[in-house]
């Protein structure tokens, strides 16, 4: 590898508050990157991985500190760097490219302008006129594939999410950075639209030779666009290496559990793998092995000293004091994931057949929304599906395609144009229209779990609180107390959580009181709109195993809305797929993922990123005892 373009020697990142009391955020973290080297860096919320990207550009928040040092080309120690001189590194050598494009974007500027912004703030010599840069602002937006020139001129609200996110990387790359770092800068995208972006990434990338650090927990997407990875997790790195061979092989037990936590797109698992538990704070376990408390070959010793992060092979490092003893058991469990054939599929069918006919049956259903200027937007075009009792039925599709709206026309969110919806025997489609009688009997009918579980919960609200409105609305008053208590375990959490704010728990907690508060009036049908799609993978297989055991105890039938076809293949029987408002293909799972009729469907398959065909053999070809010399 060449000389690097950035390296990061002992980074750490504590925080002071006012009473003068430190909490460590990262810790010890050394990293590189060369010139036209992408590398990922992976891990859960929690772990550090924004905050090492907001040290590097100096973008802390008051009363975070960082130490070490952090060397860039030419530069110098960026973290002694005055504010004038990183006001010059910022955005012309490195810029920093942010999940939510609106974080980036001023909604008060047109998109051209962002650009020119950025062309206009270069050093006076290569400074380009005002007419000039509106000139190169089309260039930039034609670079990232936006050519049509009418884009210029509109605000980032008129643009889609991937389009907004073209813009944004345009507006990162203004004054051609040397290094990128693109934070989770898929992860709020649709399967087709996240490949495009992330193919754009590595074009734009290869013709600049750029460094590019990308940050995300999708580890498909580590795995297929990065050169090299770095594993955290509170705080510390945890193992570092080749991309491909951390995908092949593991060589620390964090890492394995991650892998074996993402669903296969190929194949339906009979048993969710899962991390229990959840991540610790740094500063709890800064003197032992951070991941201890959750590993399954945990020892004393690795509760006795901070593990160190050693070479355990070619340009590979792991944090793991027992890999000599475990190695061998590590390689077994990839291998094993890599090649289990026992799909539950055919035996889930079996078991959950519809009985009774259907629970939900949508017809002809269209929604037409009032568009800017007078103009409409259809966004379902007479769609019809059924949903059958004790069935789960999969919705799929791009942003944009109307899954959404469907599911928010069954709860009652949304009013359709026209078309009927019967759920439970009642006519849904215009709940305004019903007696009191029926309009209750259908919302304890059917139930919604949207996707961001912080915005669906009152931030003033604690649990219990939001638990016994929601019982009491639904005119369920007696011993209120021990239904919450109940609701919670049903959700895997403790009894004294209901005393709990939401910004005191971890996403994957928000989402089982939000589960749990859908359970409350003991509905029939969930509609589950993008459940698991902002969680960390080790979350969503716990919060996805969830659903699983509901609707085993509770006889549910579901909606299951999501754009991640991972996902739901391991959680329906039949699934829908929606394109632009109209249904285009149906049927059972595996037969429309495995033989895709339609080529939009086609087209969803084939943007799913990174395979696992070649793992099966690239394990079975490892050799432990060759490739791996001892680590201490």
């Amino acid at each position: 590898m060449s000389e690097p373009l950035l390296s990061a020697a002992d980074l750490t990142i504590r925080f002071t508050n006012s009473s003068g009391q430190h909490r460590t955020l990262l810790t010890g973290v050394d990293l590189t990157v060369a010139a036209g080297e992408t590398i990922g860096v992976v891990g859960e919320s929690g772990s550090g991985k924004s905050m090492m990207a907001k040290a590097i550009m100096r973008l802390l928040p008051p009363g975070v500190h960082a130490s070490g040092a952090v060397h860039f080309e030419h530069c110098g120690d960026l973290l002694t760097r005055s504010e004038r001189q990183m006001t010059a590194i910022r955005g012309g050598r490195v810029a920093l490219m942010y999940q939510d494009p609106f974080t980036m974007l001023n909604p008060l500027l047109r998109c051209g302008d962002h650009i020119a912004e950025g062309l206009r703030a270069r050093p006076r010599a290569t400074r380009p006129t005002k007419s000039d840069a509106r000139h190169q602002a089309l260039q930039r937006l034609s670079e990232v594939g936006i050519t049509d020139p009418s884009i210029a001129d509109r605000y980032p609200f008129q643009l889609s999410g991937g389009m907004r996110q073209r813009v944004a990387l345009a507006a990162a790359l203004a004054r051609d950075p040397q290094l990128l770092i693109a934070d989770e800068p898929s992860t709020a995208l649709d399967v087709t639209t996240q490949a495009e972006i992330l193919d754009l990434l590595h074009r734009v990338q290869r013709q600049r030779d750029m460094g590019l650090i990308l940050i995300t927990h999708d580890l498909r997407v580590a795995f297929s666009v990065s050169d090299r990875i770095y594993v955290l997790y509170a705080g510390s790195v945890l193992e570092t290496g080749p991309a491909k061979q951390i995908e092949q092989l593991p060589l620390h037990p964090y890492t394995l559990g991650l892998i074996r936590s993402e669903p296969p797109v190929d194949r339906r698992l009979g048993e969710l793998i899962t991390i229990e538990g959840s991540v610790p704070r740094p500063q709890d376990v800064a003197t032992q092995c951070a991941f201890a408390s959750r590993c399954q070959w945990s020892a004393p010793a690795c509760v006795a000293e901070r593990p160190p992060l050693v070479p355990v092979g070619p340009g590979r490092r792991s944090a793991c004091i027992r890999l000599d003893d475990i190695a061998s058991e590590l390689r077994s469990s990839r291998l094993e994931a890599a090649t289990d054939k026992s799909e539950a599929s055919a035996a889930d069918d079996e078991a959950h057949q519809p009985s009774g006919g259907a629970l939900v049956q949508v017809r002809e259903l269209v929604k037409i929304f009032g568009g800017a200027r007078g103009g409409e937007v259809r966004a379902l075009g007479g769609v019809s599906i059924d949903v059958g009792r004790d069935e789960s039925v999969g919705l799929v599709g791009e942003s944009g395609s109307g899954k959404t709206t469907l599911g928010r026309c069954l709860v009652g969110l949304e009013t359709p144009s026209s078309g009927s919806i019967t759920i439970d025997g009642v006519a849904a489609a215009r709940p305004s229209s019903l007696s009191n009688r029926d309009r209750a009997a259908l919302r304890r009918s059917v139930q919604i779990v949207f996707q961001d579980p912080y915005s669906s919960l009152d931030p003033r609200q604690t649990v219990g609180a939001a638990l016994t409105e929601t019982l009491r609305v639904n005119d369920i008053t007696d011993r209120l107390r021990w239904r919450v208590d109940e609701l919670l375990e049903t959700v895997g959490l403790p009894p004294g959580y209901a005393s709990r704010l939401p910004a005191a728990l971890s996403g994957g907690e928000r989402q089982r009181v939000a589960i749990a508060r859908a359970l409350a009036v003991d509905p029939r049908l969930i509609v589950c709109d993008e459940p698991v799609s902002a969680l960390d993978v080790s979350v969503q297989a716990q919060i996805l195993k969830l659903f699983r055991e509901l609707r085993e105890r509770k006889r549910l039938s579901y909606l299951f809305i999501t754009h991640d076809l991972a996902v739901v293949r391991q959680v329906v029987e039949r699934v829908y797929v929606l394109y632009r408002g109209e249904l285009v293909e149906q049927g059972r799972v595996d037969d429309v993922l495995d033989h895709p009729q339609h080529p939009y469907t086609r087209r969803l398959v084939a943007s799913i990123p990174g395979r696992s065909e070649s793992v099966e053999s690239s394990c079975a070809a490892t050799d432990l005892d060759t490739d791996l010399p001892a680590t201490h």
